[in-house]
C-alpha cells in the first residue's frame, strides 16, 4: 500500500502571521514598560512643573483681579521696578480671601527643599517665578 507523501511529511514551515503579530505585541508592551520604568523621575518632574505653572497662573490671576479692582495698580506687597523679587507670601493680606482662597504651596521634591514663589515688578508688568532648581518657565503678567 502506497502512502500519500503529503500526509506523511510534517509541516516544517515558519511561524504563522498571527504568531508573529502576538510576539511583536508582547515585545512592544514589555518595551513600553521598560521605557517608563527607566525614567520615572522625568515624569514626576514634568508633573511638578505643571503644578507649578498652574499655581503661578492662579497667583497671576489673583494679582490681575486686584489690579482691575484698584484702578490698575498692583498690590503694595510687590516691590517697585528695579527692586529684588519678594516671596508671594508677602502678598497674603492683599490677595487671600478676596482674590484667592489661599496662596498655593509649591510641590516638593523629596525632603523639604524650601521652594518659594517669587514675584517682582518689571517694566512690562509682573513676573512670577519659582526658586525650585528643576522649575521651568515663568509667568509674566503684562499690564
Amino acid at each position: 500500500m502506497m502512502k500519500n507523501k503529503n500526509f506523511s511529511k510534517k509541516n516544517l514551515g515558519g511561524f504563522t502571521l498571527i504568531e508573529l503579530l502576538i510576539v511583536i505585541a508582547i515585545i512592544t508592551i514589555l518595551a513600553a514598560g521598560v521605557i517608563v520604568g527607566i525614567n520615572p523621575a522625568r515624569h514626576f518632574k514634568n508633573a511638578r512643573n505643571a503644578t507649578r505653572w498652574n499655581q503661578m497662573n492662579a497667583i497671576a490671576t489673583g494679582v490681575y483681579s486686584y489690579a482691575v479692582d484698584h484702578g490698575g495698580t498692583f498690590p503694595a506687597c510687590i516691590p517697585p521696578v528695579g527692586s529684588n523679587a519678594t516671596t508671594i507670601s508677602a502678598c497674603t493680606n492683599d490677595l487671600v480671601a478676596t482674590y484667592t482662597s489661599a496662596l498655593p504651596t509649591p510641590p516638593q521634591k523629596g525632603p523639604p527643599v524650601n521652594e518659594l514663589y517669587m514675584i517682582e515688578r518689571t517694566s512690562e508688568g509682573i513676573k512670577i517665578t519659582s526658586t525650585a532648581e528643576e522649575a521651568s518657565g515663568t509667568v509674566e503678567l503684562i499690564q
